[in-house]
């Protein structure tokens, strides 16, 4: 089974990619589960995983990001979270876990949200190199380095790249336990997210 999971966000962001992603996973072999907070999206798995018993290969969690953020999981959560949703049935270290949300598999300050989320998860975790747009469910994903709207200015975090497809992410973790394929690099100041 595979899933990606959107938030209940009233953003005009990811309303439009909610209502676009409910439609489109049925018939494509997704699942799409609608989430309020992180503990709510735990909740909404483990409740389509005893309604369909399946093992979960996949799970976008489409979100806001940066360096330190999902959504509401961040560096301060990140144990917990990744621990419980190995705990999930149907969930394990071969479920492959996309933070789908900005920047999400870059560093700042030492930090890394991909990172923290696979060491906590003991599984592959992948997070973005860039200013995300599209899903990996899609096979539609770009991300950018940097860009500008409404005359603002994103900059990019230091190992901010601009890729299409696979090359959008950074892998962290494998279910072996082995290290992090690729590494985190940054130094940067933080920046306001889009997505």
């Amino acid at each position: 089974m595979r899933v990606v999971a959107a938030p209940h966000d009233e953003n005009d962001v990811m309303s439009e990619e909610r209502a676009r992603l409910s439609a489109w996973a049925p018939s494509n072999g997704w699942s799409c589960v609608e989430y309020n907070d992180v503990f709510d999206l735990l909740s909404r798995l483990t409740e389509l995983q005893v309604a369909v018993n399946q093992h979960v290969s996949e799970l976008e969690i489409v979100a806001h990001g940066n360096p330190a953020i999902c959504n509401d999981v961040s560096i301060e959560n990140v144990l917990i979270i990744g621990e419980s949703l190995r705990r999930i049935a149907g969930v394990s270290g071969h479920t492959a876990v996309y933070l789908s949300g900005c920047n999400t598999g870059l560093e700042f300050n030492g930090e890394c949200i991909a990172r923290s989320f696979a060491s906590s998860f003991k599984g592959a975790v992948f997070g973005s190199r860039g200013y995300l747009a599209g899903t990996h469910a899609e096979r539609n994903e770009h991300c950018v380095a940097s860009f500008k709207l409404d005359d603002i200015v994103y900059h990019s975090y230091p190992g901010g790249a601009s890729a299409v497809r696979a090359d959008v992410w950074n892998r962290f973790g494998l279910p072996s336990g082995l290290e992090a394929e690729r590494t985190c690099k940054s130094k940067s100041p933080p920046l306001a997210f889009v997505r």
